[in-house]
């Protein structure tokens, strides 16, 4: 059995050192993965319990924890596809799974923001 978390780096983590320490203290507890959520923006009953605070990339997010760790895996919980372009995410995961040593899980999806 394995056992990861999802990072809160788009649910209320104003500063990026409290999302890197997540991941980094992961690593030391010896978690086998973290996890990212995926919404371009902040909307409706997301903004009604967080106001306007930051709402960060989950790549640049999974990106700044892989530069940081060495053995941890970075997961996506579900990137939703038809928000992005398929050329550019392909180039952009690849370039983070190598950089990260193979470190990389991607998860995929249509979407479904509903409250």
């Amino acid at each position: 059995m394995k056992f990861g978390f999802i990072i809160p780096h788009n649910f209320g983590l104003d500063d990026p050192d409290d999302v890197l320490n997540i991941g980094k203290r992961a690593e030391e507890l010896g978690f086998d993965s973290v996890w990212v959520n995926h919404h371009i923006l902040n909307v409706g009953y997301i903004f009604d319990r967080l106001g306007s605070k930051p709402y960060y990339d989950a790549i640049t997010v999974l990106t700044w924890v892989a530069a940081h760790t060495e053995r941890v895996r970075l997961g996506t919980t579900v990137l939703v596809l038809p928000y992005l372009n398929p050329l550019l995410l392909a180039k952009t995961l690849a370039t983070v799974d190598v950089m990260s040593k193979g470190r990389l899980n991607v998860g995929v999806g249509v979407g479904a923001l509903k409250p």
